[in-house]
């Protein structure tokens, strides 16, 4: 098997690596086509087999635990290859509401990071698939009089985001989503954050918030919803 790595030392750090393991997994639950995250050790004797000068350093700094992604099939060539969806890209309807749940998901985890000019997401002749939430739970950046998203919190973001032009004025039910979150335990959600690293550093503080948001976000799910459908009127 092989895998996409986001190593420790990189730009987004160990937060990054945090909000990528819980949101992944979150995703998979939810139905949410993502590639299937891993914890990736790299071990000093790995580090310096690298020969490539310009992820050398990153590598030794990145020792331990790092975050990865099993790599899509087809991801490099073929008919069946992965390539971003940019928004210029019409949207066929039979994918329109897969693209609605990846735009309520984004909403729900503070996800500004899927993009029009830095898609974020996926797609071959089967349909579409979620990367990068490195940038979720906006929250834990201490945003001054930070709001959830059930009590009027600020949903700005998402007029950027990848699939709002598409969706905008069109009939969308969340119905699945909702179910399908409620259908989650508070086990299954303590599960996710336990799965983080206990060596990355902060990383199971970071962890605990998140958990504590999503325990909240799944007993105010509807709320939530309703918030994310008015971004769209």
């Amino acid at each position: 098997m092989e895998f996409i790595v986001k190593l420790a030392a990189s730009e987004c750090g160990i937060r990054g690596l945090v909000c990528e393991v819980i949101a992944s997994q979150l995703a998979l639950e939810l139905d949410l086509r993502t590639p299937a995250p891993a914890l990736l050790e790299i071990t000093p004797e790995f580090a310096a087999s690298i020969t490539d000068l310009s992820v050398l350093g990153a590598m030794q700094k990145s020792i331990g635990w790092n975050f990865g992604t099993l790599k899509l099939p087809g991801q490099d060539s073929g008919p069946t290859s992965f390539i971003p969806f940019w928004p210029s890209r019409l949207l066929p309807a039979e994918w329109r509401q897969t693209a609605a749940e990846v735009y309520a998901f984004d909403g729900m985890i503070e996800n500004p990071d899927r993009r029009q000019d830095n898609p974020n997401c996926l797609h071959n002749r089967n349909g579409l698939v979620m990367i990068d939430h490195d940038m979720a739970f906006s929250f834990l950046a201490g945003v001054l009089h930070w709001k959830p998203v059930w009590e009027g919190g600020d949903l700005s973001m998402l007029r950027q985001h990848l699939f709002h032009h598409h969706l905008k004025s069109v009939p969308i039910d969340f119905e699945r989503l909702a179910g399908a979150m409620e259908s989650i335990t508070e086990r299954q959600l303590r599960g996710y954050a336990l799965s983080v690293p206990e060596d990355w550093k902060d990383g199971i503080e970071t962890a605990g918030k998140i958990l504590d948001y999503l325990v909240l976000l799944k007993g105010n799910m509807l709320e939530a919803l309703r918030a994310i459908e008015n971004t769209l009127r």
